[in-house]
């Protein structure tokens, strides 16, 4: 096993590990309901601060990390970046902030880190005892693309936080982080989508077995769609290149993002999410808001397999480590031995492809510590 798989897992399991220690929960009283917030242990801090150095000063991670770089690295020096002067208001505002200061540039990489990880625990810390295991598969099912698509995942963290003030009944809070959340990422515009699907859900008492057939039905058509469409524009393609020598197909650049042999096992692990995490929905307070944003996902999934299109599918597949984390939470509660066998084929499945994207980016670009 390659020795940035061994730091990255490592770094993985500090936050979880000290979440197991109760002290780490305070509880206050919101409208009549026990809410659970943070209460910052020393075993706590320590893990957090070392998760954020190892992640914020990793070197050339993947992806689009260099961009982020070389942006910061020439506004530091006063020079035009077109990449990152085309970029959301937020996030150059930040970036001239940090060259104005004259801070290092690792400071980027960090309040990066401090942002997404911070805003995983303050919704994590609403599930009290469930918190470890969703930070677990936070790091199963986001953890390798938070190493390239920085700005989203800036995005995403403040519409973690906005969420979490949304389930406090804090309207304000939560409209400001929202907005705040669109000056990162423009795709963060779309969120809402999630959060009123969920409002719908829980005011009609939509049955689970509704959520399935959706999921079956987009699946197919969105299997269907994507064939025609890709049918199509390599038609389109095919006549761009009789007047230009680099034009290329995309079905091969496709099918790296389709990931087309998924798509029904995606859709298996779909309904054994509704059918088992819907049990769940009247005996946690703050968990139908998060499992119905999840089946958003689910059921818009099959649409959006392409690269762009799957980057906006992450704002709602976030919620899916609390949906999971609280489904194996209660069954081990519970001691529904039969029910966690079928239910674990979809986490086993995820840390499975955890591995193989963590091995494929350590060959690539294996782990370096620098402060810059």
């Amino acid at each position: 096993m390659s020795y940035t798989v061994i730091i990255y897992t490592l770094m993985s399991l500090l936050i979880p590990w000290a979440l197991m220690y109760k002290g780490n929960y305070k509880r206050k009283i919101i409208d009549g309901g026990v809410i659970v917030t943070i209460n910052w242990s020393l075993f706590l801090v320590l893990a957090f601060v070392v998760t954020v150095l190892v992640k914020g000063l990793a070197y050339d991670t993947q992806g689009d990390w260099m961009y982020y770089y070389n942006h910061l690295k020439l506004t530091s020096e006063g020079l035009f970046f077109p990449w990152g002067e085309h970029t959301e208001i937020g996030y150059r505002t930040l970036v001239h902030l940090l060259a104005f200061l004259n801070m290092p540039i690792s400071t980027f990489f960090i309040l990066c880190a401090v942002l997404w990880y911070y805003s995983l625990l303050k919704l994590s810390f609403r599930f009290i005892n469930a918190a470890p295991i969703i930070m677990l598969l936070t790091t199963a099912l986001l953890f390798c693309s938070s190493l390239n698509i920085l700005r989203q995942y800036m995005a995403m963290s403040f519409l973690l936080l906005g969420l979490n003030e949304y389930l406090d009944k804090k309207y304000i809070k939560t409209t400001i982080l929202f907005i705040v959340s669109v000056l990162f990422h423009s795709v963060a515009a779309v969120f809402p989508l999630g959060v009123i699907f969920a409002m719908l859900c829980i005011r009609y008492k939509i049955s689970k077995y509704i959520l399935i057939v959706m999921v079956v039905v987009t699946t197919v058509l969105g299997m269907g769609m994507l064939t025609s469409f890709i049918e199509r524009a390599n038609q389109i393609m095919s006549l761009f290149s009789s007047f230009n020598s680099h034009a290329t197909g995309i079905d091969n650049m496709l099918e790296r993002e389709w990931e087309q042999n998924f798509v029904w096992l995606k859709a298996f692990f779909a309904i054994i999410t509704i059918y088992l995490g819907d049990n769940l929905k009247n005996k946690y307070r703050d968990y139908p808001v998060v499992f119905y944003i999840g089946v958003f996902y689910y059921i818009i999934s099959p649409f959006c397999q392409q690269l762009e299109l799957m980057r906006i599918s992450m704002l709602w597949m976030m919620l899916l480590p609390y949906v999971w984390g609280m489904i194996l939470y209660h069954f081990f509660q519970s001691r529904s031995v039969l029910k966690l066998v079928v239910f674990s084929p979809v986490v086993i499945f995820e840390i499975v492809r955890y591995f193989d994207r963590l091995t494929s980016i350590a060959d690539s670009h294996p782990y370096i510590i620098k402060f810059l």
